[in-house]
């Protein structure tokens, strides 16, 4: 039968006010946590007692390395989705600023204490189903409970978002690439940038439009200068997320560069606005694009051997090349964004859950 998502029953637990600062903060969130993962439990199992729940779904904080006590309520327990364990190849960050060296570095020992968190394993032996929203993040489960994790995006697409048809292109008029998200030092914008001016000698008029904001602006702009495409870049700082729709629909092609992002609303805006994708196999861009929407570059060998920014870089700008002088493959991909975006809308994630896999789960308990 269907459980049915009608039938779940949200409770929101918090810190006092005095303490909310913890979890707005990068590193004391991993103190904030396990206290409020406590009080969440303490919460739970006095409502439980007086409800008497079939089960109970632990989807926030959302990263793979927090912790769930919710098994303990000795009901089917579902762990996720949860990201976290998407990190950007050895070879693809010397492009790096030292900060986010540094930043990668200390989220990947972060990440290490999850292979010995007892109160983790103690999470995946007692929960049901396990979900990652990348195959990354589902490789972190350990091996004896991996039969039980599945891979899942957290996000959707609202249906209003679909734009009804792609924007034509003849190949004639200026190719018009568009970026948006902040401007990170995860997001491989130089590498994105590196592939857009090998786009520019093949056509010359094509433009690039990066929307956003964040710490490497200035960076960036650095090194635009360097490549010499200043004429071809334009910035903009914020759009209103009400214009965004609009706005996506100008362009022919979404440049995504993102080196391990667990997912990407923008990614999914721009698939349903028409726009096919360029994107590195990484993260949740590797498992939301397929080659009948956009162009998923590979970043690894045939032998599992990490492939160097040049070459992946190379990569990136081969697919940029392909979308500017084929329009009839650019619509087509642009007609495929637009059905995998009709797919991927909320319904998908919480169809997935609640009407496949947890029935299944529920029947296995009852018999």
């Amino acid at each position: 039968g269907v459980v049915g998502a009608d039938r779940a029953r949200f409770y929101y637990v918090d810190l006092p006010s005095w303490a909310l600062f913890w979890k707005r903060t990068q590193y004391l969130i991993n103190l904030y946590y396990p206290v409020w993962q406590w009080l969440a439990y303490r919460k739970m199992k006095s409502v439980h007692r007086q409800q008497l729940f079939d089960c109970v779904h632990h989807i926030t904080f959302g990263v793979f390395r927090h912790f769930s006590l919710m098994g303990r309520l000795g009901i089917p327990f579902v762990f996720g989705p949860v990201g976290g364990g998407e990190a950007t190849p050895g070879p693809l960050r010397k492009h790096y600023p030292l900060g986010g060296r540094f930043a990668d570095w200390l989220r990947d020992r972060l990440n290490d204490t999850a292979r010995v968190n007892p109160f983790l394993w103690q999470t995946y032996a007692q929960a049901s189903l396990i979900y990652g929203k990348t195959n990354e993040t589902v490789n972190w489960v350990p091996q004896r409970y991996r039969h039980k994790a599945h891979q899942l995006i957290e996000i959707g697409l609202d249906p209003s978002f679909v734009a009804p048809a792609p924007k034509p292109y003849d190949g004639q008029e200026p190719f018009k690439l568009l970026y948006v998200g902040r401007l990170l030092f995860l997001k491989g914008l130089p590498l994105g940038l590196d592939a857009f001016k090998a786009l520019l000698a093949v056509k010359p008029d094509a433009s690039l439009t990066l929307i956003g904001r964040g710490p490497e602006r200035q960076r960036l702009e650095a090194h635009v200068q360097r490549l010499g495409i200043g004429a071809h870049v334009e910035w903009i700082d914020w759009v209103a997320h009400d214009d965004l729709a609009g706005i996506y629909r100008q362009y022919h092609a979404f440049l995504f560069p993102s080196l391990h992002d667990s997912s990407g609303n923008a990614l999914l805006e721009a698939m349903g606005s028409g726009l096919p994708v360029v994107c590195f196999n990484l993260g949740g861009p590797g498992v939301m694009v397929t080659n009948a929407c956009g162009r998923v570059v590979p970043v690894q060998a045939l032998d599992g051997r990490y492939l160097d920014e040049a070459t992946v870089t190379k990569g990136m700008a081969q697919a940029l090349i392909e979308l500017a002088t084929h329009p009839d493959l650019r619509y087509q991909l642009a007609c495929g964004a637009i059905v995998q975006a009709k797919k991927l809308n909320w319904a998908y994630p919480v169809r997935q859950v609640y009407e496949l896999d947890l029935p299944a789960v529920l029947a296995e308990t009852i018999s």
